[in-house]
């Protein structure tokens, strides 16, 4: 991991006792710019994509619309709407909030101005909520549990920024640090936005995602690892997987 070439790159100067602890910081800077700046600053552009993706996943979920040709079940909900006006705020938030209401009720109250049955946008909002639950069940639950792996990902990332500071000799210095990480990432930066320029599918971005924050029980995922974080792959639509440079890669 890039963190381990690091603090060896550290142990070694050391081992040298060829330089001062100016000259020892200003290697480390150099060492870490070519190497574990750059990964660790991929990894979090990485996580970052995968992060809007899902948010834009989510957006784009929306509550079903009654069917208009269904006048029974029409009236039904104007029956509802009816009784629920007749609560106090009290009880309608206990109707609706109920961990088991009934869909048809959540419905009814959904599709009509707050106003009309003595609520407000905040109850809406919750409601709304739980008829997304309803609905799309199998992809929140995805979503959720990809939402997890980016927050460990991000965790590690974290980690690694701070070892990567220590090392660095930054001790207590993390506005100085943040600038040096900033200017060096620059090239990085640049090819990341090109990158969300082309808009590519979310596909890619979980794929990459997996890679990165599979358990490293094995040399395979440990590179596959590093050539997500070095680019040395492309993305087949058709198949929606990730191609690796590295055949071997391909085949394990």
């Amino acid at each position: 991991m890039a963190i381990d070439r690091l603090e060896a790159k550290l142990a070694d100067l050391r081992k040298s006792d060829r330089f001062s602890a100016t000259g020892m910081a200003e290697e480390m800077k150099a060492f870490a710019s070519k190497d574990t700046a750059t990964v660790i600053r991929k990894a979090g552009h990485v996580v970052d994509d995968v992060r809007e993706g899902l948010q834009r996943s989510k957006a784009k979920m929306k509550v079903p619309k009654p069917d208009k040709s269904d006048v029974a079940g029409a009236i039904l909900r104007m029956d509802v709407r009816n009784w629920l006006k007749s609560l106090n705020r009290g009880e309608l938030a206990a109707v609706l909030m109920a961990k088991d209401a009934a869909e048809e009720i959540l419905l009814a109250a959904y599709e009509v101005p707050p106003a009309m049955i003595g609520s407000d946008k905040e109850f809406m909002d919750s409601i709304q909520e739980r008829l997304l639950e309803i609905h799309h069940a199998p992809v929140l639950k995805q979503i959720a549990e990809i939402d997890e792996a980016i927050t460990l990902a991000n965790n590690v990332i974290q980690v690694s920024l701070f070892d990567m500071q220590k090392a660095l000799m930054f001790d207590k210095q993390d506005q100085a640090f943040r600038q040096w990480f900033d200017y060096v990432s620059r090239d990085v930066d640049r090819e990341f936005a090109a990158d969300r320029l082309r808009e590519q599918q979310t596909g890619e971005s979980f794929a990459r995602l997996a890679a990165l924050t599979a358990p490293r029980s094995s040399s395979i995922v440990e590179r596959r690892a590093e050539a997500i974080n070095a680019k040395a792959y492309t993305w087949d639509s058709a198949k929606q997987a990730i191609v690796y440079n590295d055949p071997e890669l391909n085949a394990a």
